[in-house]
């Protein structure tokens, strides 16, 4: 679990988080939605702890953020970021294996985690590719791949942040990886994903929020967020909504 507590944040002297209270259980999924600059890759940024709070804390496990050593605090919460960069021709294998240094775990199971982690991801076929020769969907794959062999094996002690992880994906690899993300919070992991398709995350996530301007605009499971109402009042797009046929949550149409 990861809870933020009257957190504010800054960028430049700007305030992008105005005192949120927000509570990440282990065991679920939580999407965070939003226009562009409405504060979503800010607050990711305020509960990893790569930007300071000006007010309010990030408790992670009981325990400040701050309070906890560095290695043993990337053994329980990752990150994936909506862009990596890295310029070196390692092979992918390297590349997930670089996940494991927080651990000290051995070679032999590394790799075997290492496999684990490739084959759950369905990126096996990738294992010995140069980094560098792949495609930007290829990568954001590959460095989902990392964080999770980061935290392996998932648990309720796990912490996954996911920065728009689908924004270069084609529609089936962004159902596959969304896939793997929704196991992730079945095996006990507190996750939360940014993302902008609508349909995505009323089919994933188990609740969603609304940011606008920084705060939290309304928060529910899908049916009680993805209204006509709300989406008009955050997006200014008239929509329909209807059950999916199959599956039943909310279908968002544009009209």
């Amino acid at each position: 679990m990861i809870k933020a507590e009257n957190l504010t944040l800054q960028r430049a002297d700007k305030t992008i988080i105005n005192n949120i209270d927000l509570t990440l259980q282990s065991g679920e999924l939580l999407g965070v939605l939003g226009t562009n600059g409405a504060g979503k890759s800010t607050l990711l940024a305020g509960l990893c702890g790569e930007l300071g709070s000006v007010t309010g804390r990030v408790i992670l496990d009981d325990r400040p953020l701050d309070a906890w050593p560095a290695t043993e605090r990337a053994c329980h919460l990752a990150v994936l970021p909506q862009t990596a960069r890295l310029n070196f021709a390692f092979l992918v294998s390297e590349v997930v294996g670089f996940g494991r240094l927080p651990h000290n775990t051995g070679f032999t199971k590394d790799q075997a985690i290492i496999q684990e982690v490739l084959d759950l991801t369905n990126i096996s076929y990738l294992a010995k590719r140069n980094y560098l020769e792949l495609s930007g969907g290829e990568r954001q794959r590959v460095h989902l791949a990392r964080v999770l062999a980061q935290l392996w094996p998932i648990n309720n002690q796990s912490v996954l942040l996911l920065d728009e992880p689908t924004s270069m994906l084609d529609p089936l690899h962004q159902h596959t990886l969304l896939k793997v993300v929704k196991y992730c919070a079945q095996q006990g992991a507190a996750v939360m994903v940014i993302v902008h398709d609508l349909n995505l995350a009323a089919c994933y996530c188990d609740q969603l929020i609304f940011l606008q301007a920084g705060k939290i605009f309304t928060q529910g499971i899908p049916q009680q967020v993805l209204t006509v109402e709300n989406i008009k009042t955050i997006f200014g797009l008239d929509v329909l909504i209807q059950p999916h046929p199959i599956q039943g949550y909310p279908l968002v149409i544009a009209c």
